[in-house]
């Protein structure tokens, strides 16, 4: 991106730099309610581990960038590369060189208790996780991947390692009921969300 165009100095979150970065494109997911496949495509598409971290590097040398935001369609699907990609990371930059955001947010489907702890141990403070629905049947439905129990093992794992957590509901997918959409909402309040 050409970042020498915008002010950095505007885009912060708790008075440090933030910038977003991307490491891959496409996700390979046929979720019904998502529509990224439209502009990135359904091919999970990467970046090259130098090519990240040369931006990373450029973006804290030359604009004070402290946060990164990981806005990948799918960070986590290959769970190698991302932890290869984690680990790069802080080999360059240490144990608290920077902090990592995931805001666009990751399904857990995606996301083992090893990759949880990589997470934390690279920068990330906080996970934002997409539940989407408790409901089996409208999972399916959506053709969601993963599953309630996984989804509750991850949230489980994340805050063990005390990292907080934002987790993603969709109320109001088609033929869902109030009583699935308030299922899942109470599904959330019983965990460390």
């Amino acid at each position: 991106p050409a970042r020498d165009l915008i002010d950095p100095a505007r885009y912060t979150l708790g008075g440090k730099r933030v910038t977003m970065l991307i490491t891959s494109r496409g996700c390979p997911y046929h979720c019904t309610f998502c529509s990224i496949f439209l502009t990135a495509g359904r091919q999970f598409r990467t970046r090259s581990l130098p090519s990240i971290i040369a931006e990373m590097k450029l973006c804290r040398e030359r604009f004070g960038t402290a946060i990164f935001d990981i806005e990948d369609d799918n960070f986590s699907f290959d769970q190698k590369r991302a932890t290869a990609i984690l680990a790069a990371i802080h080999e360059e930059f240490g144990d608290q060189g920077v902090e990592l955001l995931a805001m666009n947010g990751i399904s857990a489907a995606n996301v083992s208790e090893s990759l949880v702890e990589a997470m934390q141990r690279t920068g990330f403070r906080a996970l934002n996780l997409a539940l989407v629905t408790s409901d089996r049947q409208r999972q399916r439905a959506t053709r969601r991947p993963g599953s309630t129990p996984h989804f509750d093992r991850v949230v489980q794992k994340v805050a063990d390692v005390g990292l907080e957590m934002v987790n993603y509901l969709i109320l109001g997918l088609p033929d869902s009921t109030l009583e699935e959409m308030l299922t899942s909402i109470i599904h959330l309040m019983e965990r460390p969300v």
